[in-house]
């Protein structure tokens, strides 16, 4: 049975991951400072520079060609941000990680766990593995597939 795509954060700021239909609904995103396990400012600032390296190291799944404004204050921008990247788990837009480096959103406590468990270094991954995320991130996405 395929994978689906479940939405595990709100509105365009995106990090989805891949379950079976069985698994869908899961945990709501936590706090990324109680999800991270941070105490103190400084330890936080680690954290956070730890998982924006992480969701920028992604692999990249989905190529957008555009340049994406903050939607939150207008303050940066990210040439290919609705791009798709992954780390054979779940899959994110390009621009997440500006959201975490800028506001410290939510992430689910799931994706940090695994981060974290990664040493907060990508995975190897599958190439195979790689091109049905994209193929199934297009297809959620309404791309059409060349016959």
């Amino acid at each position: 049975m395929a994978d689906l795509l479940n939405m595990a954060l709100c509105s365009d700021l995106v990090v989805r991951e891949r379950r079976l239909p069985a698994d869908l609904g899961g945990d709501r995103p936590h706090s990324f400072k109680a999800a991270a396990g941070t105490g103190g400012s400084s330890q936080d600032n680690a954290s956070v520079r730890d998982v924006v390296s992480y969701l920028k190291s992604g692999y990249p799944i989905l190529d957008v060609m555009e340049l994406t404004t903050d939607v939150i204050g207008g303050a940066f921008r990210v040439p290919g941000g609705s791009s798709v990247l992954t780390d054979g788990q779940y899959v994110w837009r390009e621009d997440l990680a500006w959201y975490v480096e800028q506001y410290n959103i939510d992430l689910p406590r799931d994706f940090l766990e695994t981060a974290r468990s990664h040493g907060f270094r990508t995975p190897p991954a599958d190439p195979d593995a790689l091109l049905n995320a994209s193929l199934e991130v297009s297809r959620a996405l309404g791309f059409q597939q060349k016959p």
